[in-house]
């Protein structure tokens, strides 16, 4: 079975990102537009792992496909989520309130 899951029904974006991001860490933040070839190229330089810049592309791609607000989350997507996850979807701002850290792997505390 494929399950689309996504955030919360109100999208967020890149800026809205920078400017939490920074409200976070009590610094500026600054979202900068670029193609997405130099995006891939930066990451790759970056010494990502594959599977995160093919991820990270892919995710690129579907934010320019649906816009930055991104998808939207229908009540069924977000009852799978909350069924796969444990919990239902965050937004942006509450998960950066409630973690210390981001990383590929969240255990509950």
């Amino acid at each position: 079975k494929e399950y689309t899951l996504t955030g919360p029904p109100q999208g967020i974006t890149d800026n809205e990102v920078a400017r939490l991001l920074g409200k976070h860490l009590g610094k500026p933040v600054m979202y900068v537009d670029q193609p997405l070839h130099t995006f891939e190229d930066g990451i790759k330089k970056g010494g990502n792992p594959k599977f995160l810049v093919k991820d990270l592309i892919a995710l690129e791609k579907m934010k320019a496909k649906h816009g930055s607000q991104g998808l939207p989350l229908s009540l069924t997507q977000h009852e799978e989520f909350a069924k796969i996850c444990g919990h239902d979807p965050e937004a942006y701002e509450e998960y950066l309130l409630a973690k210390d850290m981001m990383s590929p792997l969240e255990i509950p505390q």
